[in-house]
C-alpha cells in the first residue's frame, strides 16, 4: 500500500513537473528566469513533499494542517519583507502588493476548504471542493484591486501588471485543473486524505512558480508602467 501510493505520486507530480515545463519552453524569456531555474524549484519542491508523505506513512498518521505548504506561506511572506528590493521603488511596492496578495488570498482559502476536503463524501465531491479551491482563488486574485481600497490611479497600474501576470498562468491553470481531476477521480491513491495531500503540493508548486512569474513581469511590462504612480511613487 505505502509503495503504491509513494509510486502513485511520483508519477502524477512528474506529469505536472513535465506539463509545466512543457508549456514554458514555448515562452521565449531571458535565462534568469528560464525553465532551468524553473525546474530545478519544482523538483526540489517535489522531492520535499515525497519525504514528508513517505515519513508519515511509516509514522501512520498524516496531518494535514501540518502539510508543507502552510510553512512556504510563511516564508514567501519572511521573502517578501526582507528580501524582494528592487531599484525602482514603484515597482517594488506595485509586486510586493500583488504577490502578498495573492499568497494571502490562496492561504485563506486553503485554510477554509481543507475542512470541507477531508469531509468530502466520494471522488466528485472532493473534485468539486478542491476544484473550487483554486478557481475561487484565482477569480479573488484577479478582481482584489477592483473592490478594495486603491486610487483610479493605483488601479490602472495594478491593471497592467496583473493583466501581464495573469497570462503567464493560463497554460499552468489547465495543467493544475487536469492534475486535480485526475487525482481525485483516481482509486491509486487510497484514500482522500492522500489525494488532499497531492492537491495541496499541486498548489504549492503553483505558488512557487508565481515568483517567476513576477519576474518575467517586471521584463515585460517597462514601457507600460513607466510614467503611472502607485502609491505616491512615480513609476520610472
Amino acid at each position: 500500500m505505502k509503495k503504491s501510493i509513494i509510486a502513485s505520486s511520483i508519477v502524477a507530480g512528474s506529469s505536472v513537473i513535465v506539463a509545466i515545463i512543457g508549456k514554458l519552453e514555448k515562452i521565449n524569456f531571458p535565462k534568469i528566469a528560464g525553465s532551468e531555474l524553473i525546474f530545478i524549484g519544482l523538483v526540489c519542491l517535489f522531492i520535499i513533499a515525497i519525504i514528508w508523505i513517505f515519513t508519515l506513512l511509516k509514522k501512520g498518521a498524516v496531518h494535514l494542517a501540518a502539510h508543507p505548504i502552510f510553512k512556504c506561506f510563511k516564508y514567501w511572506d519572511l521573502y517578501l519583507d526582507n528580501n524582494f528590493i528592487l531599484e525602482d521603488k514603484g515597482r517594488q511596492v506595485i509586486f510586493t502588493d500583488i504577490l502578498r496578495n495573492k499568497l494571502s488570498i490562496f492561504k485563506k482559502n486553503v485554510e477554509k476548504y481543507l475542512p470541507k476536503m477531508e469531509l468530502a463524501k466520494g471522488e466528485d465531491a472532493l473534485c468539486d471542493c478542491a476544484l473550487d479551491m483554486f478557481y475561487t482563488s484565482m477569480r479573488e486574485f484577479r478582481r482584489y484591486y477592483k473592490d478594495g481600497n486603491y486610487s483610479n490611479e493605483d488601479k490602472k497600474a495594478l491593471s497592467v501588471v496583473i493583466a501581464k501576470f495573469m497570462s503567464w498562468q493560463n497554460d499552468r491553470n489547465e495543467i493544475i485543473n487536469n492534475e486535480i481531476t485526475s487525482i481525485c477521480q483516481s482509486d491509486a491513491y487510497g484514500s482522500n486524505t492522500f489525494k488532499i495531500m497531492l492537491v495541496l503540493q499541486l498548489l504549492q508548486i503553483s505558488l512557487s512558480s508565481t515568483m517567476i512569474d513576477a519576474s518575467k513581469t517586471l521584463m515585460f511590462v517597462n514601457g507600460e508602467l513607466s510614467g503611472l504612480t502607485y502609491k505616491g511613487h512615480k513609476i520610472k
